[in-house]
Formats: C-alpha cells, sequence, structure tokens
C-alpha cells in the first residue's frame, strides 16, 4: 500500500474537493454573466435590425407605386 496514511489521503482529497468547488462557483459565475451578455446582445440585434428596417427603403415599390410597363 502507499506510503501515505488514509488521514493524509482523506485531507489530500477534501483539498483538492475544497479547491474544485471554489473553480466551479467561479465558473458559475462566468456563465451567469455570459448569459446576461447573450440577452443582452440579443435584444441590441433585434432593436437594430428594427432600426435598420425603419430607415431602409423598400427596393420593392407597392403595387400602388408601379407604374405600368409601356405596352399597357
Amino acid at each position: 500500500m502507499d506510503s501515505q496514511t488514509t488521514e493524509q489521503r482523506l485531507e489530500e482529497l477534501e483539498s483538492r474537493l475544497a479547491f474544485q468547488d471554489e473553480h466551479i462557483e467561479e465558473l458559475n459565475d462566468v456563465i451567469a454573466k455570459l448569459q446576461l451578455e447573450v440577452m443582452t446582445l440579443g435584444q441590441r440585434q433585434r432593436e437594430a435590425e428594427r432600426q435598420i428596417q425603419q430607415i431602409t427603403p423598400s427596393l420593392i415599390k407597392s403595387l400602388a407605386e408601379e407604374t405600368p410597363p409601356p405596352h399597357y
């Protein structure tokens, strides 16, 4: 068996677990911030698309605006 005692191995495992728990919490914080940022960017994109649609005239005229072809 290893030269480490059961108590030493247990302490090492507890230390690793505490380290992993801390990193998992940090990763969860990052994910939450990124999720908020993605939602914000989605809202900004929708708003930009709406503004573009308002300021960009349609390339296709409505039927009322179309002039009849010359052969009519």
